[in-house]
């Protein structure tokens, strides 16, 4: 025969042991199987991959100001400062640079590696819809973000295989100017100057070009509520 307080404990066991079952089942129902949400996770996936280029790319820009400044003002007319100083602040914005190309590369990889997987998937989800017209919708959206990505990779990778060749440039005036730094030996690679200027102001309208279409990308595949807090994040 059970007891008052043994059959008190039972009584307060049976539910939990009843409600088990439960539980699973509706964890079931709701689906919490890591591949449920593949897609809506590669797809903030690669959002955050473009934002991290974009972000690159404007700190490239700035970088490639910043050596053309400094070196500008070291082999101009005017120039009256002192060339040790001068030529330390010009190596200084040249590793910088040399450094942003790296976390530029860095980051355009995964980013191509993510978008290729995020489209891979939903292509794959679109042989899922029990709606023709549903599929319809989803294929064209697919081409739409598509589009608007390889806007962003066609624009960077030549971007950055500009910025790279940019700093090699910038390392062989440093290392001219580091053995002969005087009026005649800077005369005598003017034209190299006029060439590099010219090539600095194409390389920031190209990355310019890479800001813009990772701006657009975002505005168009952000999640929703998200459109906002993004746009924050980026200035």
């Amino acid at each position: 025969m059970i007891k008052g307080s043994a059959l008190r404990s039972l009584s307060l066991l049976l539910p939990l042991t009843l409600l088990a079952p439960s539980c699973a089942g509706v964890k079931n129902l709701f689906g919490s199987s890591n591949s449920d949400d593949a897609g809506f996770v590669q797809v903030d996936e690669l959002l955050s991959r473009v934002e991290r280029v974009h972000v690159d790319c404007e700190l490239a820009g700035q970088n490639v100001t910043a050596s053309m400044t400094t070196l500008i003002s070291m082999v101009g007319p005017e120039f009256k400062g002192d060339p040790a100083l001068a030529f330390g602040e010009f190596l200084a914005a040249i590793e910088l640079s040399e450094k942003q190309a790296k976390d530029l590369r860095k980051d355009f990889t995964p980013m191509q590696k993510s978008a290729e997987r995020m489209f891979l998937q939903w292509q794959d989800d679109l042989e899922a819809f029990s709606s023709d017209s549903m599929r319809e919708h989803s294929a064209k959206r697919m081409q739409d973000m598509r589009d608007r990505y390889e806007a962003v990779n066609t624009a960077v990778g030549p971007a950055l295989e500009q910025y790279e060749a940019f700093n090699a440039s910038l390392r062989d005036h440093a290392l001219y100017l580091g053995n002969d730094f005087n009026s005649e030996s800077v005369a005598v690679i003017e034209k190299e100057l006029r060439t590099l200027i010219q090539g600095s102001n194409q390389l920031k309208k190209s990355l310019d070009t890479c800001t813009e279409a990772c701006q657009e990308y975002v505005r168009k595949a952000a999640l929703r509520g998200q459109v906002s807090s993004r746009a924050k994040q980026q200035v």
